[in-house]
């Protein structure tokens, strides 16, 4: 049974407990008594969240612990140098459904909560052989310590879980990339003038008869924007963000314990977290050289000294082809209409509103009209509806040609001029339209009309003609008087 601690009291049972300055009982080191690993992990997930465990790893000791009756609990111990540090500590145990104590030996007692603001004292001391006796209102336990822990063995067997949000783009990343990728990236790197580090490292065999796995490891202190896609989507290569010193988390996932409040690995190693695969660890990382040395060196004779007596490489030169698309058409910005349809055209053009043949514009070609118009127009039935791949290129809505090259590299093949349009449609070869040649819609709709002068005459001058002037007399007292019955 336990009782509170009274104000100003100066004897307490347990032993290695004493009063601090402000009377609460305190003993030399604190404990936390937690059900399982995973509630372990939830006190220094939440712990961590806002504090770091700095001050207490030179202490803090990690044990699976054993009752009489074969129940397996873990306690977390440290130095309780003040009631500060095991307020903040108790108020994450109960969070997370933990028991905390404090005292020193073997004897603990419960620490101080909201019914005994300066700490609980034993009534009595239970008897017990166990290397470790919890005093708790509720229980009174002794444990034996069945296995001592170690933080960083624990913090490497957690796996990482998705972060929310999009993945960090901008700082340092580190890239683990197969042996066969590694000098291919390196070179591509150095291409596009990215400061990076590469080495490469040995990993264990998995067993006595397999050799020792080889990995690319790189280090870009800053990537482009524009490469990001790349090494989101390359097989066989892996992305980590630093989280600490000497530490990485796959990119667009995070460790359940903040990894920068427990430095527990050193910076001359590197430790990383990988999505879906155990952590990888390196001792100590091996010697690094820019990318810019390892990628690959060509000489100005080198086209001399390959061409004599070489044997041309096989081409891979393909050609388009045209497959039915399942992307969604959307919106066509243009319409090609042949010739054969232009009556059915002049027809719809009567019918469409004013701003629509106002932005409309129009280019002429050899055997069909190419229009740029709003979706009144674009979405007729008539004609080829045209979507854009680029700015310049333009594809039959539909269709899409293989392979799959970015528009830049299709357009370099038809090397057409920098400013000209290039149309694409199945069974035809490119076309290009000059810029010059699209023009309004309204300036080239409406056909020459004859006219016809009207004759005319010359007015005469108002002010010659002559006003007629009226007077007007009182008409009296009898007006009608003056009339008289004409015979």
């Amino acid at each position: 049974m336990l009782e509170p601690v009274a104000l100003h009291q100066t004897r307490l049972r347990v032993p290695g407990v004493a009063l601090d300055a402000r009377g609460v009982a305190l003993g030399a080191r604190g404990l936390v008594l937690l059900a399982s690993v995973e509630r372990l992990v939830a006190f220094l997930a939440a712990y961590t969240e806002r504090r770091t465990l700095q001050p207490l790893l030179a202490s803090l000791a990690l044990e699976v612990v054993r009752s009489r009756l074969g129940v397996r609990e873990l306690t977390v111990s440290f130095e309780a140098d003040s009631t500060e540090r095991m307020d903040a500590v108790s108020d994450t145990a109960r969070l997370v459904g933990g028991y905390t104590f404090t005292g020193g030996g073997r004897h603990f007692v419960q620490y101080r909560d909201a019914d005994a603001p300066f700490g609980w004292d034993v009534e009595a001391l239970a008897g017990s052989e166990g290397a470790l006796v919890l005093h708790h209102r509720t229980f009174t336990q002794s444990y034996d310590v069945a296995e001592r822990l170690e933080l960083s063995s624990l913090l490497l067997r957690l796996a990482p879980h998705l972060a929310g949000g999009a993945p960090r783009r901008e700082g340092p990343l580190w890239l683990l990339a197969q042996p066969g990728l590694g000098p291919r990236l390196a070179s591509h790197l150095a291409r596009a003038g990215v400061e990076a580090t590469a080495s490469v490292l040995e990993l264990p065999a998995a067993s006595s008869v397999d050799e020792p796995e080889r990995r690319w490891l790189l280090h870009v202190p800053t990537l482009p924007a524009r490469l990001h896609g790349l090494i989101d989507t390359l097989p066989g290569l892996e992305v980590f963000v630093p989280d600490a010193a000497g530490v990485a988390v796959a990119r667009g996932y995070r460790h359940p314990v903040r990894l920068a409040a427990c430095p527990v690995f050193g910076e001359d190693g590197l430790v990383l977290f990988r999505a879906g695969a155990p952590a990888l660890r390196v001792q100590r990382l091996p010697a690094a050289a820019p990318v810019a040395a390892l990628a690959h060196v060509t000489t100005e004779d080198s086209a001399a000294i390959e061409g004599a007596g070489a044997t041309p490489p096989a081409s891979l030169e393909l050609a388009l082809r045209w497959v039915p698309s399942t992307e969604p058409p959307g919106i066509p910005p243009a319409l090609l209409v042949p010739s054969a349809e232009l009556g059915l055209l002049r027809r719809l053009l009567y019918v469409l509103p004013g701003a629509t043949l106002a932005r409309a514009r129009v280019a002429v070609l050899a055997d069909a009209l190419l229009l740029f118009a709003d979706a009144e127009l674009t979405q007729a039935p008539l004609g080829t509806p045209l979507r854009s791949l680029d700015a310049r290129l333009y594809v039959a809505v539909g269709w899409e040609v293989l392979p799959r090259v970015p528009p830049a590299a299709i357009l370099a093949s038809i090397d057409a001029p920098p400013d000209h349009l290039v149309l694409l449609r199945p069974g035809a070869p490119p076309a290009t339209v000059a810029p010059g040649a699209l023009a309004p819609l309204a300036d080239a709709l409406l056909r020459d009309e004859p006219w016809t002068a009207l004759e005319t005459s010359t007015l005469e001058p108002l002010a010659e003609v002559q006003l007629p002037t009226l007077w007007l007399e009182p008409l009296g007292f009898r007006p009608l008087g003056r009339l008289r019955e004409e015979p």
